[in-house]
């Protein structure tokens, strides 16, 4: 749609590499997906990374192929490196960026001097390349906020978990003997009436009775 815009300026041969290395990748991922005894499978760590990796790789073919339409490929990038955050960890997350910078770098200098040694053009493409560092540090420090609050939830939900599991102990146990209250009574034996009436077994229940108790207690 850009080409026939006059957005960018593509070849067909560049389309044709673009669109079977697109079709290509997409298919060795699904493939992936339908085959989880396959001995490369990336795991469910792994995969979103591998898949940031190969997104990135085809943008700066893009890059080094078309000419024009830059925001197009920023944006490119965008999309791609916010797939990333919310599925990749932290220091992996990190060298994608590096890896997304230089990449792009790297195609823009192959294409100017490939192309052309005229110092405006390589002026041109300078705020590009400076948009494109804006991006980076801005997807790293979503990444660290991210992180950061995830830590933090995950510490929120472990505190929770342990103030719950008091309550339950506290709930069900009486606070002088820590024995079983009566009302964890009654639902045990109601749960292990309904399990004897399931399975069609019979239930006993058996009564102890301690002497002296109330020396215990003192």
């Amino acid at each position: 749609i850009s080409v026939w815009l006059g957005i960018i300026t593509l070849s067909p041969v560049s389309t044709g590499i673009l669109i079977a290395g697109i079709i290509a990748s997409n298919a060795y991922f699904i493939g992936l997906t339908q085959h989880d005894k396959h001995p490369w499978q990336p795991n469910d760590e792994s995969m979103p990374g591998a898949q940031t990796v190969v997104g990135l790789f085809w943008v700066a073919v893009y890059a080094y192929l078309s000419t024009g339409g830059r925001e197009l490929i920023l944006g490119m990038y965008s999309s791609i490196l916010m797939f990333a955050l919310f599925r990749v960890d932290p220091a992996p997350y990190r060298r994608l960026l590096i890896f997304a910078f230089v990449s792009y770098a790297f195609s823009i200098a192959m294409q100017l001097g490939n192309h052309t040694t005229d110092i405006v053009a390589v002026r041109a493409e300078l705020p590009n390349v400076l948009a494109m560092l804006s991006v980076v540090t801005a997807a790293a420090v979503f990444s660290v906020q991210h992180h950061q609050q995830v830590a933090y939830t995950a510490y929120r939900n472990y505190e929770l978990q342990v103030i719950l599991q008091r309550l339950t102990r506290i709930a069900k146990r009486d606070h002088l003997t820590r024995s079983y209250n009566r009302r964890y009574i009654m639902e045990a034996l109601a749960r292990e009436k309904a399990r004897a009436d399931r399975e069609n077994v019979e239930l006993s229940v058996c009564i102890l009775d301690l002497d002296h108790f109330k020396q215990l207690n003192d």
